[in-house]
């Protein structure tokens, strides 16, 4: 098991044409863990994983950009 500082925080950067999706899956000791996906700085998902071996996955589409918008 490897400790983190929390509250623990990733930004990333997702590949064009993929969108984000963020899985936590806990183990026999259980506990809580959340997670939470914000695209361009607005909220798009949450969940919470509770319990032994408890799961939590948050994912969305992308929003189309200004690139991407066929006039």
């Amino acid at each position: 098991m490897q400790d983190s500082r929390l509250p623990w925080r990733k930004t990333v950067q997702v590949p064009v044409g993929r969108d984000p999706l963020i899985s936590i899956v806990l183990d026999e000791h259980g506990g809580t863990a959340c997670c939470s996906l914000a695209i361009r700085g607005h909220d798009a998902q949450s969940a919470t994983a509770t319990g032994a071996f408890g799961r939590a996955t948050c994912s969305s589409p992308l929003p189309a950009t200004a690139d991407s918008k066929q006039g």
